[in-house]
């Protein structure tokens, strides 16, 4: 969930959001012990009516930049949206 003071922080540090790495095509953005995590959530139908969810998730390190980021944009933690199937990648 998005902080209340989003818009205000975006114009008050002339924060370019696209220069955000965990941001770049995310349709979710949660946290765990050891990462930030982004994922990209796409809809998959394949006839007669059967729609799948799937899930393209991006694992980032947590460092200390981007959990000042991530603690700057957000409220809480998150969590994580199910899908049918997901695919992963790791960035250090």
């Amino acid at each position: 969930m998005i902080g209340k003071n989003f818009k205000r922080l975006v114009n008050m540090c002339d924060m370019n959001l696209d220069e955000i790495d965990f941001l770049k095509d995310a349709t979710n953005v949660y946290r765990t012990e050891e990462f930030i995590v982004s994922q990209h959530i796409d809809f998959c139908t394949g006839g007669v009516g059967i729609a799948r969810i799937i899930s393209e998730d991006t694992y980032y390190a947590r460092t200390k930049q981007r959990n000042s980021l991530y603690e700057q944009l957000f409220s809480d933690d998150g969590k994580r949206i199910r899908s049918s199937m997901f695919v992963r990648s790791y960035i250090e």
